[in-house]
């Protein structure tokens, strides 16, 4: 309800899109020659900000990212290219005026070790800190801001 002129505001002032990956193992069988045009993790910084560019241009104002280490492995990349990714889509979004924050889905991770997905109690530190891959832990002890 917009108060000064008493009727309903239309406005939404969160208009928010997940970036990332689909988050599916056959994607890392896609013809190597289609993932550079098709698939995130294998984007130029050209291309992410050309896509950021395009979400401003359609209305977005805010940005979801996602650190998931389930993306590097059903894509076939190493984590750290695409932590690298993210961090950039990070750093360019909001250079472009949008917000970011973090998208977990549910509380389930993968975990390397045991080659499949656990379960954490988000109300535990320990697990709490295994959303993030490592090296990037310290984002996410002071509040929602993971870069």
């Amino acid at each position: 309800m917009n108060k000064a002129h008493g009727k309903q505001d239309a406005f939404i002032r969160l208009r928010e899109v997940v970036c990332g990956c689909p988050n599916a193992w056959y994607w890392r069988n896609m013809a190597p020659e289609l993932k550079p045009k098709y698939f995130m993790p294998y984007w130029s910084e050209a291309r992410l900000r050309r896509h950021l560019e395009m979400l401003k241009a359609f209305g977005f104002n805010s940005l979801q990212i996602s650190f998931a280490p389930q993306v590097a492995l059903n894509s076939g990349v190493d984590q750290s290219v695409w932590n690298e990714r993210v961090r950039y889509m990070c750093r360019t979004a909001r250079g472009l005026g949008l917000r970011v924050s973090q998208f977990v889905w549910g509380s389930m991770v993968y975990d390397f070790d045991k080659k499949g997905c656990v379960t954490l109690d988000w109300h535990n530190p320990g697990d709490r800190a295994r959303l993030a891959p490592p090296g990037l832990k310290p984002m996410f002890t002071g509040g929602n801001r993971p870069c």
